[in-house]
């Protein structure tokens, strides 16, 4: 019977087998062509993370055992008092809550291996840093440091996978999806604040998802997307407060899905319920501790409305530069696909424009302006920049490099050199800097060998960290706060100054004469004893007497 069986399978004469064989070979072929072209798109994002990986990881130790960031330690402060005390409560409202929650959860591993070695005992042995004065801090433990730069380092991996997943589902092209994630893998701005103890690389993953939440809303429009978009929204929220405005995108997937009678769909309010349940449930406190969380955004708002010096003051060229020096064509390419998207009508393009449209208008309304504030739009743009880059590849190689498929990859390689050049030249440029000496760790060094110890020396904000019990030590926020006279009188031996203080003002001279003034009436008050020059910043030592 199994004899039978299987000489039916056989072919009636030779040449029909030969037939038949042949078949089996070209559907196997295709099946494994096609398998391979599936598993591509999935090598090439895998490329993509670790390169992204790579350049974030270089130089996440490059100031330690000291801290040059000012706003780290500060944040870092935050974030131990939760984890060693158990108090959820953060006590400061100018970020929400989000970003110091989920920094604390990360010390608890770090904690129990800590125990596991012997390293400690009890959650107060997790010591936070030292501050002298803003920008001159020691971390008393660098690994405490680290692990809260490499949970920053990875939200600005998954930052580039959202990005993938987000412009998979929105524009439906995988090629466009991976030149997005590669775009955002080397922006020299996102690359930086994956570096950092701060909220703004996190804040663009959140608001990256809620693009892909929102993706889902536009293509599918069930009341599980409307829910999750929503609640992505606030999350984002919930980290920066300015990302809130993330909910455009889903106000602007809602209305290319329902068209003119958007309002009067019950999924929009369910997905804006879900929006504010998102912020309250991960911070809680600004409705448990309302009265500081009101006094904490107003001092924010004040601050972003009035001024900060060294980042105030044409904020709309300012942020042109940055995005011209760090992108290079990039970023005008973003806004051509967006009035190509406008103009052909594309849900797709129009729905990735809406957030970052809005809010570089929105940002552009304020006196403060920094690289932080701006990176949240920045994945959203470099998506559009991949989105126009490949639309002009294939309408190329479809119009004049038919059947010349050689020719079609050599296009498309100059398209993607177009694309990475300006950024790859700027990272270039930061990752010397990492590896040169800083300044501030050479005036460290200069301060030890060259004072002698028991001086009387002031430090303005950003100065080499000095040892209080080795030198009499005293700190200001810049050294402008006081003239000349003053500092001979209260019997000071040294001055040391710092270029990210004193360097502020010098860069914008329209602005800043009458601090320019002051800051060259010490110069030529004292004698300079030093200046060093490192990793982009210059420190300058002067004898008072």
């Amino acid at each position: 019977m199994r004899y039978e069986t299987l000489s039916m399978l056989k072919p009636s004469n030779g040449r029909s087998g030969s037939n038949h064989a042949a078949a089996c070979v070209t559907a196997h072929c295709r099946s494994r062509i096609c398998v391979q072209r599936m598993k591509l798109p999935q090598v090439a994002l895998g490329i993509v993370l670790f390169v992204a990986a790579l350049v974030r990881i270089l130089g996440i130790t490059y100031d330690l055992p000291y801290i040059f960031h000012a706003d780290e330690p500060t944040n870092m402060q935050i974030i131990l008092r939760i984890f060693r005390s158990g108090d959820l409560n953060p006590h400061f409202f100018n970020y929400p809550s989000l970003f110091f929650y989920l920094h604390s959860l990360a010390y608890v591993p770090y904690y129990s291996i800590g125990t596991l070695v012997g390293g400690f005992h009890a959650p107060t042995d997790v010591t936070p840093p030292i501050t002298l004065i803003m920008g001159t801090t020691l971390a008393t433990m660098p690994t405490t440091v680290i692990m809260g730069r490499l949970v920053s380092l990875a939200f600005g991996i998954v930052l580039v996978g959202a990005t993938y997943a987000a412009g998979r589902l929105i524009t439906e092209s995988e090629l466009i999806a991976v030149l997005g994630a590669l775009l955002v893998a080397l922006s020299p701005t996102a690359i930086e604040q994956s570096r950092l103890i701060t909220p703004d690389i996190m804040a663009a993953f959140f608001a990256m998802l809620a693009l892909w939440a929102c993706g889902g809303v536009y293509r599918h429009g069930k009341l599980s997307n409307y829910l999750l978009a929503g609640f992505c929204v606030g999350l984002t929220a919930s980290v920066k407060y300015n990302g809130g405005l993330v909910a455009l995108t889903l106000v602007g997937a809602h209305s290319l899905r329902s068209g003119r009678r958007f309002l009067a769909d019950a999924r929009l309010y369910g997905a804006m319920v879900a929006a504010l349940l998102g912020f309250v449930i991960t911070t809680p406190f600004a409705i448990l501790d309302l009265g500081k969380f009101i006094a904490d955004i107003q001092i924010v708002a004040r601050h972003y409305s009035t001024g900060h010096a060294g980042m105030e003051g044409g904020t709309l060229w300012w942020y042109l530069r940055l995005l011209a020096q760090t992108g290079g064509v990039l970023y005008g390419l973003s806004l051509i696909e967006v009035v190509r998207g406008l103009v052909t009508r594309s849900r797709s393009t129009i729905l990735i424009a809406v957030f970052p449209v809005c809010y570089f208008i929105f940002i552009n309304r304020f006196v403060v302006r920094n690289a932080q504030t701006i990176l949240l739009l920045m994945p959203f743009a470099l998506l559009l920049s991949a989105s126009l880059l490949v639309s002009v590849w294939q309408w190329f190689a479809r119009n004049y490099l038919t059947h010349r498929p050689r020719a079609q990859i050599s296009a498309g390689f100059c398209v993607l050199l177009l694309a990475l050049v300006p950024p790859l030249a700027r990272i270039n440029v930061e990752s010397m800097r990492l590896y040169d000496l800083p300044a501030r760790e050479q005036g460290r060094l200069w301060i030890i060998d060259h004072i002698p110890p028991s001086s009387k020396m002031m430090l303005e904000s950003y100065s080499p960290w000095v040892q209080p019990g080795l030198f009499d030590v005293q700190t200001t926020w810049g050294m402008i706060d006081h003239e000349p006279q003053w500092y001979i009188d209260n019997q000071f031996d040294y001055l040391v100054f710092s270029s990210p203080m004193y360097g502020r003002y010098y860069n914008e001279p329209g602005l800043y004469a009458g601090e320019i003034a002051r800051y060259d009436a010490l110069f030529n008050a004292f004698h300079l004893e030093s200046v060093l020059i490192g990793g982009g910043g210059e420190v300058r030592v002067y004898r008072v007497r």
